[in-house]
Parts: C-alpha cells; structure tokens; sequence
C-alpha cells in the first residue's frame, strides 16, 4: 500500500476538510431562503438551532437558474456539491450544478448553482459543501 496518511474523520487523503450544510426553503416564485433559526420542538422546548452554519442567512431570489450561495468565511478551494430535497413526493429539484466557484474569495466567498429538473418551487432541499481548509499535503 502506497504511503498515505487519511484525514481521522472524513476518511479521505484530503486534508482540512469541512462539511457545510444548508437549509433551503423555496417559495411558490422560486426564491430560496437560507434557514438560520429554527426551533427544535416548539410545542416544549424554546431551543433554537442554527441548520446553516457557515452560510449567510438571506433570502436568495434566483439570476435565471442560478442561485448565488454566500459563505460566511473563505474556503482553499471546494470539493463537492450535493443536495437533497425534503418531503416532496414528487422531486422537482434533481441534482446540483455549480456555475461559479468563487469559496477562495477573501471579500465575498460564494458558490452559484443551478439545479436540474424543474424550478423549484414550495420545496425544503438540504445542500451540503464539502470545501478545503487548508493547503497542507
């Protein structure tokens, strides 16, 4: 076996690798909001959860297809791109496409994507990135 050393928790040769995950929810026009609050059981328990650390909270209103996805932080470079879409029968959103990487940007980090199949529309999805954190080898 060559001679690799694997990152203890993601289980990849990458080294700095973290995970982003996002909580869209899109309205009937298409337009995405970034979720930032959300309680947890809110018939007992006043406990809020952030389910999108590391992105900026904002209504997202779609350039055509795209969607302009800002970072809180710059990022070395991404690595992948994935979503799923929550508690719809029948998906509309398909998969994700990234049109522009800009994470490295050390004034406006951001990601656009465009997703397949139809305009989204009254759906939740679940956008995950996996970026780079570090120039190590």
């Amino acid at each position: 076996m060559a001679n690799r050393t694997y990152n203890q928790f993601q289980g990849t040769l990458q080294k700095g690798v973290v995970t982003l995950y996002a909580k869209l929810t899109f309205d009937g026009a298409g337009a995405a909001t970034v979720v930032t609050s959300e309680v947890i059981n809110p018939l007992t328990s006043p406990v809020t959860i952030n389910p999108s650390n590391g992105f900026v909270g904002e209504t997202i209103t779609p350039v055509g297809p795209e969607y302009t996805i800002k970072l809180q932080d710059p990022y070395v470079r991404l690595l992948l791109a994935s979503v799923v879409e929550v508690g719809n029968p029948s998906p509309s959103i398909g998969g994700v496409a990234v049109t522009l990487d800009s994470v490295d940007s050390q004034n406006n980090p951001l990601v656009k994507v465009a997703f397949g199949g139809s305009a989204p529309v009254s759906t939740t999805a679940l956008l995950a990135l996996d970026l780079a954190n570090s120039t190590a080898l």
